[in-house]
């Protein structure tokens, strides 16, 4: 295997680059739920090793010249494409998002054989924090919070709702007190 430093395939990787980390920046930017310490901590595990699955596919285009240029370029756009979706559903979990935790078991099962010791330890570790801990488990199955919450505004839905009488017109008042000679008079001509 040649090892050497292909500028084309660079370049391609700082162009796609440009692209990737305003959009992913958007997302650290913003502000973070209260949430239990093992969705954080998956969300921190998911960061990491979306981050080296990057580094490392990036590097491999760049450095391994035993392929062709199309395929380095290949290799390095799946690898960038597919390391941002990964450091993306790790800061929707820590965003709180509940359909995050069903989207991180694709990026689970390829940690597995992309990232070889670090997938092997951090794989088992995510799915524990995400769908085996108590806390987790609990946050995850609760309904959404209420629409001033953040929420969808559908809890509650359906639920009759009491309705309060016709208001009083606002002129009632007036109508209890005795005529005046100004209002009751008739226009002089």
């Amino acid at each position: 295997m040649n090892i050497t430093f292909d500028p084309y395939a660079f370049g391609f990787a700082v162009v796609m680059h440009l692209f990737i980390v305003p959009w992913l920046a958007r997302h650290f930017r913003k502000p973070r739920p209260e949430l239990p310490s093992s969705i954080k901590a998956a969300a921190n595990i998911l960061l990491a090793t979306g981050g080296v699955f990057t580094v490392t596919g990036v590097a491999c285009g760049v450095l391994f010249t035993d392929l062709p240029r199309m395929w380095r370029l290949v290799w390095i756009a799946v690898a960038s494409i597919g390391g941002a979706l990964w450091v993306w559903n790790a800061f929707r979990l820590r965003d709180g998002v509940r359909s995050a935790r069903s989207g991180s078991i694709p990026f689970l099962l390829a940690s597995l054989p992309c990232l070889p010791l670090l997938g092997w330890v951090s794989a088992p570790t995510v799915a524990y924090c995400l769908f085996y801990d108590r806390n987790a488990r609990k946050y995850f199955s609760n309904p959404e919070p209420a629409d001033g919450d953040g929420g969808s505004g559908r809890v509650g839905l359906g639920v009759p709702v009491p309705v309060s009488p016709w208001p009083t017109h606002h002129l009632q008042a007036a109508k209890d007190l005795p005529p005046s000679e100004k209002t009751q008079s008739s226009p002089k001509d």
